[in-house]
């Protein structure tokens, strides 16, 4: 399974964010980090929508990060950026498969969905930036 970009840069900007101790807007961030600045623009809405950091409007606004990052995970970050995920499609929607009632990893894949899930819910932000 392969990170996206998005979610890579979203781990890069929050941490910059978190060392950055202070209110910071997504463009400079981008900037710092050699980050696409549009895109680094909508992660950090999603990330506020999230409730994961507090976007401030007017003179002076910007980001502040609102939860530390040894409470944010990667499973907190993927779900903020495009919601629930699954590794195969029946599991979201058993109607997109014929074969689901005959289908002999149906089930396995439900359990390696959860592991994955399990998995990504475990590791936090700071443990990846080398602090966990």
């Amino acid at each position: 399974m392969e990170i996206s970009k998005e979610l890579e840069y979203t781990i890069i900007g929050l941490i910059n964010l978190a060392e950055r101790n202070k209110r910071s807007s997504a463009g400079e961030i981008a900037d710092a980090m050699g980050l696409p600045r549009e895109l680094n623009k909508k992660i950090f809405q999603k990330l506020a929508r999230a409730g994961l950091i507090k976007s401030v409007k007017g003179t002076g606004g910007g980001y502040d990060l609102i939860v530390p990052l040894e409470k944010i995970t990667i499973g907190d970050l993927k779900r903020a950026l495009s919601g629930e995920s699954f590794v195969v499609r029946c599991l979201e929607d058993k109607s997109f498969c014929s074969r689901v009632d005959i289908c002999k990893i149906h089930d396995g894949m439900g359990r390696f969905q959860q592991m994955w899930n399990n998995f990504l819910d475990s590791v936090s932000v700071k443990e990846l930036a080398g602090g966990g």
